[in-house]
């Protein structure tokens, strides 16, 4: 950590969140297991009727070994013995319970679904608990990123303040969007307390503030103003998302493992731009 980094406070509470939140926050224990005998249409009428929420199914062996996996979609219209229609379990779906979070949900993007080790398991492979598609949308995941959003938010806010930008006429816009929706006729509040992360990010470059030019698209490719516009709407839908409890990247008719994707997108995205916000000087 660089010594700017480690003055500032919210990047330790950030760097203690990194490395604090760890796979076993995300996990469902115990993790629900089938027998290789089992009727793959027992299977489906199981998990049916107990409405269980999940992409995968780990076959236990009789000596108490997780051996194969079967993804759900792929026991549809299928018959026979459930191990028939599963694939073997191989390591890399595998991570211990004190594996870093952020770490865990790139595994996922890779594997659809992570079988957790833990030693409190009881089982002989050490296997207790499983990560997949719905548990992305938990606490932690949602904590992780709502804290990073608020950060930025309050930074921009911060920043954009010490402008005179209720009159400058490049911000008319938003200073009569931060007047529509402030509804204390006697506006204890400063106007900029009601503009969304969308509004505070496009107000930096109304006052030509320097946040586009912080963010990059790659190392060597800096955003166009349509890729920032994007960015700053992609912000505020997310932390709307996060803030009333809808699902992160959940859109009606999307593969349930599209969501892991999305979260990890949104992590990428928050990243980028808490560092640029960050990068601003007192004097941008």
């Amino acid at each position: 950590m660089k010594m700017a980094e480690f003055q500032d406070p919210f990047v330790r509470v950030l760097n203690h969140l990194e490395n604090t939140l760890t796979a076993s926050h995300i996990a469902a224990f115990p993790v629900r297991c089938w027998s290789p005998n089992d009727d793959v249409t027992k299977v489906r009428e199981e998990i049916a009727k107990d409405l269980l929420d999940f992409s995968h199914a780990p076959i236990r062996d009789g000596k108490g070994y997780i051996r194969w996996i079967a993804c759900r979609e792929d026991l549809n219209e299928k018959h026979g013995l459930l191990v028939k229609h599963a694939r073997p379990l191989k390591e890399r779906h595998v991570v211990d319970a004190s594996h870093p979070l952020r770490d865990t949900l790139l595994l996922l993007r890779y594997h659809g679904v992570l079988l957790v080790r833990s030693p409190e398991s009881g089982q002989p492979d050490g296997i207790s608990g499983i990560i997949n598609h719905a548990d992305i949308q938990k606490t932690p995941v949602r904590l992780f990123l709502f804290a990073q959003i608020t950060e930025i938010e309050a930074r921009l806010r911060n920043r954009v303040s010490r402008e005179l930008w209720e009159e400058d006429p490049n911000c008319d816009t938003y200073k009569n969007s931060a007047k529509r929706k402030r509804k204390d006729p006697e506006g204890r509040l400063p106007l900029i307390n009601y503009l969304n992360p969308r509004e505070l990010m496009l107000l930096t470059n109304a006052l030509e503030i320097p946040l586009l030019q912080k963010l990059s698209k790659s190392k060597f490719q800096k955003l166009s103003e349509g890729e920032f516009e994007k960015q700053a709407k992609e912000l505020t839908d997310l932390r709307n998302a996060i803030a009333h409890s809808n699902d992160i990247g959940c859109r009606r008719g999307t593969n349930p493992l599209d969501t892991i994707d999305a979260v990890n997108h949104a992590f990428d995205l928050v990243a980028n731009i808490l560092d640029a916000v960050i990068r601003l000087g007192q004097t941008d």
